[in-house]
């Protein structure tokens, strides 16, 4: 009955080790520009949960530090984020569209107070995010 129990559990744990992409989604790191009257540089971070919930952080100023987003993405790869500072005020939004192959989004960023609305772009960087990390690894 011992050994069945430490079989038991070794299945389990190592069950658990092959599982963990059912629980972890992929995360993406983009690089690219809100277009006002000049390009203003991002870098946008974000990680899509199991219900399409998205989280993830960006910066335009790096030393400035990273705002949070937290928003959806639906089924058609259209999202929407919400931008909050440190306070947890709310910053700015972005509504756009990823593509097919994930490696490219583009859309409107728009102010807390909506009122500017700017169009940004941004493309996936391959090797920074944890899904690369986790796929190097393997390799």
């Amino acid at each position: 009955m011992k050994y069945l129990g430490t079989v038991l559990l070794i299945i389990v744990s190592v069950s658990g080790l092959y599982s963990q992409d059912k629980f972890f989604r992929p995360t993406y790191v983009f690089e690219g520009y809100i277009q006002s009257q000049k390009k203003l540089d991002i870098n946008l971070n974000f990680l899509v949960l199991l219900d399409s919930t998205m989280v993830g952080s960006y910066y335009y100023k790096p030393k400035s530090g990273s705002l949070k987003l937290v928003g959806h993405l639906m089924t058609d790869n259209k999202f929407e984020l919400v931008e909050r500072d440190s306070k947890e005020r709310i910053t700015g939004y972005f509504k756009g569209q990823l593509s097919n192959n994930n490696e490219t989004a583009e859309g409107k960023w728009i102010s807390g107070d909506k009122s500017k609305e700017h169009s940004f772009f941004i493309k996936q960087i391959h090797g920074n995010s944890y899904w690369d990390y986790k796929r190097n690894l393997e390799a």
